[in-house]
C-alpha cells in the first residue's frame, strides 16, 4: 500500500507551480528585452545615422558624370536602408540582399541611354555607388562637319567635331574606320540611328567590327564607303583601295585581305585590290593600270 504523506504532495505541487510561474516571467522578460533591442536596432538602422551623404560614379570614360549625380541627388539625406526597400518590389527583393537599388538602375538607363549597363548600390554607411558601362562606338559616320559615333546595336553614343575625332584617333588602340555613304535622317545621343535602310546600318556594323577585330587589319582600314551597298570600297591609308563588292561573304573576303597584309603589304604600295572579278583576286597598281598581277 502507498502511505505517501498528502501534505508532502501538496508542497511539491506548489513548488512546481511556482517554478513554472518563475520560468514564464523569465521568458517574458527575455522576450521583452529582445523585442526592445530589436526595436531600438530597427529605429537606429533607419535613422539619419545612415543617411546618404555622397554619390560616387565609376566606369564613365567619355561622358560627364555630373548629370547622373544631379539626377540622383534627391536621395541625399535619405536613409540608405530605406532606399533599398523603396527601390525594389517583391519581384526584385533579391536585389535588397545584394544592396542594389533596382528602380534607380532602371531610371538611370532610361534617362541616360548612352549607358549600356548600370548598377546602383548602397555602400555602408552613407554612400551610393554607381557603376556604369558606356556604349562603345564601332561606327564613325561622317556627317557634314561632325562624326556620328554609333555602337554595335545602332545607338548613337556621341557626336564629335573634327578636332575631337582627330584627338580620339590618336589615342585609339582598337582601330577606327570612317563610314561614308550612310546619311542619317536624324540622330541623337543615346537613341538608335534613324535611317530608312536599317539593314545597311547593321551590315556595316558587322563589316566594320569584323575588320577592326581582326588583329592583322586592326587600324589599317581608314575608310569604308557603302554609298553603293553592292559595290563597297575600302581604303587602307594612305594609298591602297579595296574593291570589296557587296556584303555577301564578307568574312571570307576579310580573311583574304588579312592574308594579303600578312604576306608583306607595307601600307605604301599604291593601287587597288579587286575582290569582284569572280575568279582570282587581283592587284592593280596605280603605276600601270593596264597590268593586273594575280595575288592569290
Amino acid at each position: 500500500m502507498n502511505f505517501a504523506n498528502p501534505v508532502s504532495k501538496q508542497i511539491d505541487s506548489k513548488k512546481v507551480k511556482k517554478q513554472r510561474r518563475t520560468n514564464r516571467k523569465v521568458y517574458l522578460y527575455v522576450f521583452v528585452v529582445a523585442f526592445l533591442f530589436l526595436l531600438v536596432g530597427i529605429v537606429f538602422i533607419f535613422s539619419k545615422a545612415f543617411a546618404i551623404k555622397k554619390i560616387e560614379i565609376a566606369g564613365a570614360e567619355r561622358f560627364d558624370t555630373e548629370p547622373m549625380k544631379t539626377y540622383l541627388s534627391e536621395n541625399i539625406g535619405e536613409n540608405g536602408f530605406s532606399l533599398l526597400f523603396d527601390n525594389n518590389s517583391l519581384n526584385t527583393m533579391d536585389l535588397v540582399f545584394k544592396g542594389r537599388l533596382g528602380d534607380a538602375e532602371g531610371k538611370l538607363k532610361f534617362e541616360f541611354p548612352y549607358l549600356s549597363k548600370v548598377t546602383v548600390s548602397y555602400e555602408f554607411p552613407d554612400s551610393l555607388k554607381i557603376n556604369v558601362e558606356e556604349r562603345n562606338a564601332v561606327l564613325f559616320i561622317k556627317e557634314h562637319d561632325d562624326y556620328v559615333c554609333v555602337d554595335n546595336k545602332g545607338f548613337v553614343v556621341s557626336i564629335m567635331s573634327q578636332a575631337e575625332f582627330d584627338e580620339f584617333t590618336e589615342n585609339d588602340t582598337k582601330g577606327t574606320s570612317v563610314i561614308r555613304g550612310i546619311v542619317p535622317d536624324e540622330y541623337k545621343i543615346g537613341y538608335a540611328l534613324d535611317n530608312d535602310d536599317k539593314n545597311i546600318i547593321y551590315d556595316t556594323i558587322k563589316l566594320s567590327s569584323a575588320i577592326n577585330e581582326n588583329k592583322t587589319l586592326m587600324g589599317k582600314i581608314s575608310i569604308i564607303d557603302v554609298t553603293d551597298p553592292g559595290n563597297i570600297y575600302l581604303t587602307a591609308y594612305p594609298s591602297l583601295s579595296v574593291k570589296f563588292g557587296s556584303f555577301d561573304k564578307m568574312y571570307d573576303k576579310i580573311i583574304k585581305l588579312a592574308g594579303i597584309f600578312e604576306s608583306g603589304y607595307d601600307n605604301e604600295s599604291k593601287g587597288m585590290i579587286d575582290f569582284t572579278t569572280g575568279g582570282h583576286d587581283v592587284f592593280i597598281p596605280d603605276v600601270d593600270i593596264e597590268k593586273e598581277e594575280d595575288i592569290t
